[in-house]
């Protein structure tokens, strides 16, 4: 497999040894046989975006413009105008706040899952994951359903605070970072499901 840092794509080699009585359909099916193993090995990524509701979508350009600058890096189909009609779609049915999961897969599928917004606790309690977020780590730049590094436990906390590992304020598993500064990190800095 090649790789190319400054395009970011990358190109599997596969081939085989045509004989005499080999046909092209036959060698084409050991082909994708002998690939199997790069896609079967590989999980599938979707992006996501969580969007609050509530009347309207609350910053909709901005989760749509991150979403699509998203699903050019990793080279997915982002239709602007399908994933406006899932997400009308997914609310008009619902009353109240909403917390909005909009996801986009590898064949360029738009979903939506709607689930009601829990009301703000009073008072927020919080603490710092001492799992550290790696700021070159493509995926973590990125709203990916690969967040097992943020899937933390909750238990006895409103709010868990990544820092990366340079100690900065990267992302939070609710809030947005409060400063310009952790908007600079090199993470993805606006993980919160109140889409603010």
């Amino acid at each position: 497999m090649v790789e190319s840092e400054k395009s970011r794509h990358g190109e599997l080699g596969l081939g085989g040894g045509v004989v005499y009585d080999s046909g092209g359909a036959s060698e084409y099916a050991e082909c994708r046989l002998k690939g199997a193993f790069f896609e079967e090995g590989r999980r599938p990524l979707q992006l996501i975006e969580t969007l609050r509701y509530e009347g309207g979508f609350h910053r909709l350009e901005s989760h749509l413009s991150r979403m699509a600058n998203s699903a050019s890096v990793f080279g997915l189909r982002f239709d602007k105008a399908r994933a406006l009609n899932v997400l009308e779609e997914a609310v008009e049915s619902h009353a109240g706040p909403l917390r909005v999961r909009l996801t986009l897969d590898e064949v360029g599928r738009h979903l939506a899952t709607v689930s009601p917004l829990d009301t703000n606790p009073s008072r927020w309690t919080y603490r710092v994951s001492p799992v550290r977020v790696v700021s070159t780590d493509l995926l973590q730049q990125h709203k990916t359903d690969w967040r097992e590094v943020y899937d933390g436990d909750l238990a006895e906390t409103n709010e868990v605070i990544f820092l990366n590992e340079r100690g900065e304020l990267v992302v939070s598993d609710v809030l947005r970072p409060p400063t310009k500064q952790a908007a600079d990190c090199g993470c993805c800095c606006d993980r919160g499901l109140l889409g603010m």
